[in-house]
């Protein structure tokens, strides 16, 4: 089968691009012809490439007439659409609130599908979309890269890893684990310092600190996972939470609190090495990259045998640019390095606000230390008052009686 896909980008290491990747390279194993059509070019596309899958940024290159179009974001699936009106179309939601995670408004979709509840509650609420339109197409792992870890976890953790994706959460994460003597080290784009060997990276940790596709990554490869990033709080993954957890794909929905230092020091205590690997075995049970394959498959066929006996309404598809043009030209923004540095200047204010929230956290936290010393010091103060005043008592009383002897 010939199949296109479409990403908003190819540029760094994130989520829908690790997605991209995992698909494209083991569905061209599988013997069908994929390309992979992104705006965007940069590093990571090298990579889907290297694993032989074409990456085009530019609709004309593409080599063929897809049989089907896995779309991601809506741009540029609407664009794939418009290249192929006749070839019908599958897309899914990856965000709860970017602005290029709408669903595309063309009758070619057949099928739409969301990662989490949180982006189905999305096209619900806000798209108008019925829920029975929407099935879930959670995320999945290579365990081909994420194998099992050789040995078994610790019974007290050692080794902390944080992989958050957003920055200012070092100072908290890395004063957690210094609380709780674990080792500390962070990486990824949010803190500048991005890595390739994220599998044994995740191996050689005992706690993972991220989110969503990282978290769920993390708990394949054996670490237990305390989800928390820029956006909030959601404690560890257990066996008792891990249910809720994948239906919300371990990342927004989760994150119901806003990250303070007790919370992370309670999380890091609630380790258990037994429940951690019991939480694993169930990702790589529940989570395999092999079994997602084998569903779209399933997906692509039956799609593409029923667009066979439909009609291509040539008048519908020309209302349905029409209104994609008026509604979404204005927001489609053209690569450029303009584009790059307002990106860079975006991902700086994130930060900036990520640290900001984090210090205020951390001063709340002094001020709270501080008023328990002032505590102690004024009940100190009154003890040694009181002290000093029986001090003073049974001195009066010694000099009293001194005075008062009479010699027999």
């Amino acid at each position: 089968m010939k199949i296109l896909f479409t990403n908003i980008r190819l540029s760094s290491r994130s989520g829908t691009e690790i997605v991209i990747r995992d698909l494209a390279s083991r569905l061209s194993e599988r013997n069908h012809e994929v390309v992979v059509y992104t705006p965007t070019i940069g590093p990571i596309a090298a990579g889907v490439a290297s694993l032989g899958t074409t990456v085009v940024d530019n609709l004309l290159n593409v080599p063929f007439k897809p049989d089907i179009i896995h779309g991601h974001h809506t741009p540029c699936t609407a664009e794939a659409i418009i290249a192929f009106p006749d070839v019908p179309a599958i897309w899914v939601c990856h965000d709860a609130k970017s602005w290029f995670d709408q669903p595309p408004r063309f009758s070619q979709v057949r099928r739409l599908f969301a990662v989490d509840e949180t982006c189905k509650a999305r096209l619900v609420e806000f798209e108008g979309i019925a829920a029975d339109q929407i099935e879930i197409l959670p995320n999945a792992v290579d365990l081909r890269r994420f194998q099992d870890r050789p040995y078994p976890l610790p019974a007290k953790p050692a080794r902390a890893l944080s992989l958050a994706k957003h920055s200012g959460l070092e100072t908290l994460l890395a004063e957690a684990c210094r609380q709780t003597g674990l080792t500390f080290e962070a990486y990824g784009h949010g803190v500048g310092n991005p890595i390739e060997d994220i599998e044994r990276r995740c191996a050689n940790a005992d706690i993972v600190f991220g989110t969503a596709r990282t978290a769920l990554e993390a708990m394949a490869a054996g670490a237990a996972a305390v989800l928390i990033d820029g956006r909030g709080f959601g404690g560890l993954v257990t066996s008792d939470n891990f249910a809720l957890g994948r239906r919300l794909n371990f990342g927004l929905g989760m994150l119901g609190k806003q990250p303070k230092l007790e919370m992370l020091v309670e999380a890091i205590m609630a380790y258990d090495a037994k429940d951690a690997a019991e939480v694993s075995q169930r990702v790589r049970r529940e989570a395999n990259l092999d079994h997602t394959i084998e569903r779209l498959e399933n997906i692509y066929e039956v799609i593409v045998r029923e667009n066979a006996d439909r009609s291509f309404d040539q008048d519908n598809f020309r209302r349905q640019k029409i209104e994609f043009s008026r509604t979404w030209l204005l927001n489609t923004e053209p690569a450029g390095p303009w584009l790059d540095e307002k990106n860079a200047l975006l991902h700086h204010i994130t930060q900036l606000s990520n640290q900001a929230a984090s210090l205020v956290a951390r001063n709340a936290e002094i001020e709270e230390q501080v008023a328990e010393k002032e505590n102690s010091i004024r009940t100190l103060l009154s003890q040694i008052d009181r002290s000093e005043r029986a001090r003073s008592v049974r001195l009066a009383k010694a000099i009293r009686r001194l005075f008062c002897w009479r010699p027999g």
